[in-house]
């Protein structure tokens, strides 16, 4: 099943051999990093083209109780991984499969049940401690990225942060916490693939008051400045892409994403592909084609474009998901491609 083992040898802080489909992984322990169980935090590394680097950012989910987040019904990974998840998609080093094939990425595992934006530890029921620290975790994996120079933010030429689902929100607010380290003259780039953003009125009342202001915090860096309760996440789009003008962003998103809908949003199939095409939503938001901003919407239930291969073939109008994607970051189409009716 697994094409090849990778074997860390550049950065001696964790040596370790496991199973890769296409690239070569190190594995790096972050000091003081923790998954939502308590364990250890650790990123991959898969090295190639100094000068073009990605951060990817794991997706899977959330979790707000002892039983999602550690079951009987989990709806996360709250345990650390001991390899990257890769299905051929994004991760590929297949330049037919991957925009990024030729690119150093740097892996995020999700094990937060947060979205990347957790800054608090919170016990559940009956007395179950989970951390939810996706937003420290990556703040301490770039300290260690940039002060043990495993990318060397200055001869950077094209940066992008990529992320699936839950990922996908870590990609974007997290712009903010990494561009600092960027040269202004780097190319900069933010591919969301389902971040979802469009909600049913209960959406909110699962999470704690705390988990709440961790992600509005977050939201908020980059100009998403949502209330408690707020259905409609995409109507403030506009204000982010102008916050992050320095940046071209891509949204990949199914109208009907049963994951975003039905499973965590709280919203039936037909409801979200109304609120996607709202007046106020994902499509209205990217619509003008002279913004930093881009959208992606097959009319489908799929959930992520980019993650398996055979999905990165789908279609919205005549674009593929990964020419989409390869479009935003070689920044030579800001067309957007709806499959509206």
């Amino acid at each position: 099943m697994f094409a090849k083992y990778a074997f860390v040898a550049t950065f001696p802080l964790f040596v370790v051999s496991f199973p890769s489909f296409g690239r070569q992984w190190e594995k790096i322990l972050v000091p003081g990093g923790v998954c939502a169980d308590g364990n250890p935090y650790h990123i991959f590394v898969s090295p190639k083209n100094p000068a073009k680097v990605t951060f990817d950012f794991m997706g899977g989910g959330a979790c707000w109780n002892t039983a999602t987040c550690y079951g009987p019904t989990p709806l996360t990974l709250a345990h650390p991984l001991p390899f990257p998840i890769e299905f051929e998609g994004f991760e590929s080093d297949n330049p037919a499969h991957s925009p990024a094939s030729d690119q150093t990425i740097v892996y995020f595992p999700y094990c937060t049940g947060d979205n990347h934006a957790g800054a608090h530890t919170a016990t559940y029921f009956p007395n179950m401690k989970v951390h939810h620290k996706g937003k420290l975790n990556f703040e301490a994996s770039l300290k260690l990225i940039s002060e043990k120079k495993i990318i060397d933010f200055d001869i950077v030429e094209k940066f992008t942060m990529y992320g699936s689902s839950a990922g996908a929100l870590g990609a974007l607010m997290h712009t903010a916490t990494v561009e600092p380290l960027l040269k202004p003259e780097t190319d900069k780039i933010v591919i969301a693939d389902a971040p979802g953003l469009h909600f049913g009125p209960q959406f909110w009342d699962k999470f704690s008051a705390t988990y709440r202001q961790d992600l509005l915090a977050a939201m908020k860096r980059i100009g998403i400045n949502a209330k408690e309760n707020e259905t409609n996440i995409a109507k403030y789009l506009p204000q982010m892409c102008q916050n992050l003008s320095g940046w071209r962003i891509g949204f990949l998103q199914g109208s009907y994403d049963a994951v975003m809908s039905l499973l965590f949003g709280n919203i039936t199939g037909p409801d979200h592909h109304k609120a996607v095409f709202g007046e106020q939503g994902l499509a209205a938001a990217t619509r003008e084609e002279s913004d930093n901003c881009s959208s992606w919407i097959a009319k489908s239930p799929m959930h992520t474009f980019l993650v398996f291969l055979p999905s990165t073939q789908f279609k919205a109008m005549s674009k593929t998901a990964r020419d989409f994607t390869q479009d935003v970051i070689d920044g030579t189409d800001s067309k957007n491609y709806w499959d509206e009716h």
